[in-house]
């Protein structure tokens, strides 16, 4: 893939934030970037990401009152531009979630473990 090779802005702009109209049909990938990284600043996002992030092992938790809630024991790499972890190399932390989203991006060869009960 090069710059010029990604797919139609329309495919890939979220509706509550349009691409800016000197961005072409088909964006590159540095303007995509830079688009994520605006929709992200405007809808102040930042703090709630986790880059440079592997998660290790996730599990469903239910509560007392019935709420269903994810534990994930996250390993957060040395971010140089964000410096999450103020350590050597690597930080492990649990962290407690009402939602998951995993996100691989477009370019990526899925892995998906085999399970009982997953029927694909």
């Amino acid at each position: 893939m090069n710059n010029y090779d990604l797919i139609a802005g329309c495919c890939v702009a979220f509706s509550d934030f349009r691409f800016e109209e000197t961005v072409s049909q088909h964006p590159t990938l540095p303007e995509y970037l830079d688009y994520l990284a605006k929709y992200c600043a405007h809808f102040q996002l930042w703090p709630h990401l986790h880059l440079n992030t592997k998660v290790e092992k996730l599990w469903k938790r239910a509560s007392i009152d019935g709420r269903v809630s994810y534990s994930a024991v996250m390993i957060h790499k040395r971010d140089k531009n964000q410096n999450k972890c103020p350590r050597e190399e690597v930080k492990a932390t649990v962290e407690t979630f009402d939602l998951v989203c995993i996100c691989s991006g477009l370019h990526n060869t899925p892995y998906i473990p085999s399970f009982k009960g997953i029927y694909i």
